[in-house]
């Protein structure tokens, strides 16, 4: 990956839940479009209906993931997570991932949910890396 592209995931990292990308000075997340095999696919799929002025990535392998978003001098927070249904390690995933019943709209063909769990409203990032513990999770 590089700068002006990042990989989200909330497991492995051998198949990435979302890329952001950055293309004049705004990043854009997409999810999976088209799966190719052997842990590669597409991401043309345009998750959100909006750009973001900064991002921080707090991805992990423990089944659940985070990204921070920025626009206008307000972050919001984007979770990505893992269905237990779709994981080897069912009890871990789902011991990670309970924040709330799965939304099934928000979900891939892998069985990872990518949405928003707080609006674009906080002009703090601290706020939301202490409401998440964040710090621990950060790579």
């Amino acid at each position: 990956m590089s700068k002006n592209r990042i990989a989200l995931y909330c497991t492995d990292g051998v198949m990435a839940t979302a890329i952001a990308r950055k293309t004049k000075n705004k990043w854009k997340i997409f999810g999976i479009s088209e799966i190719q095999g052997f842990g590669s696919a597409d991401y043309n799929k345009d998750l959100f209906d909006v750009s973001f002025d900064d991002i921080r990535v707090y991805n992990s392998i423990s089944g659940v993931g985070y990204i921070a978003v920025k626009t206008d001098f307000f972050w919001g927070l984007i979770c990505y997570r893992q269905n237990p249904e779709f994981s080897v390690n069912k009890e871990a995933f789902r011991i990670a991932g309970e924040l709330e019943p799965f939304d099934k709209t928000a979900m891939d063909e892998l069985g990872r949910e990518i949405k928003f769990v707080e609006d674009i409203k906080y002009p703090y990032l601290k706020s939301l890396i202490i409401k998440y513990n964040l710090e621990s999770q950060e790579l």
